[in-house]
């Protein structure tokens, strides 16, 4: 082999090189931003809470699900309330309020010790599906039954 092939075999080994590292650095970043993408967040809800004792807080999150036309009955909570719906639609009101439907991706807030008249499925046809967080600052009940006749 000549000194002149030899070159022009070394130059094709180092081009041919430098495309296959290319290549692998390349597809190497594209499988970490397809395997790690960037985080968002958005305030979904923010609110303010009443004072409370807080060497007792302590916080609960209950997963709700009524089904196609369920509700619960009239009831209260003994501590405020913060939700947001997952799946479905919320048809809520509380005592001296408007209707209200909560679709999914939406939050909603209660008071604590409100009647809490209307708590339903808004749909006949699909499960709706809800998150609620308490925020107490005893152990007692967090939700009390109501005569339907005070839930007004």
């Amino acid at each position: 082999m000549t000194a002149a092939r030899f070159a022009v075999h070394a130059r094709l080994a180092g081009i041919a090189l430098v495309v296959v590292v290319c290549g692998r650095l390349l597809a190497g970043s594209a499988a970490h931003a397809a395997v790690a993408p960037r985080e968002s967040g958005r305030v979904a809800l923010e609110t303010a809470l009443p004072p409370m004792h807080g060497e007792r807080l302590h916080a609960t999150l209950v997963e709700v699900t009524y089904p196609p036309g369920g509700s619960s009955p009239p009831h209260a909570h003994r501590c405020p309330v913060v939700g947001r719906v997952i799946d479905g639609a919320l048809h809520t009101r509380v005592a001296g309020g408007a209707d209200t439907v909560y679709h999914a991706g939406e939050s909603f807030r209660e008071d604590a010790n409100r009647a809490h008249v209307i708590s339903s499925n808004a749909s006949d046809l699909a499960p709706v599906t809800f998150f609620v967080w308490f925020v107490c600052d005893d152990d007692g009940p967090r939700t009390v039954a109501l005569a339907t006749s005070a839930a007004r």
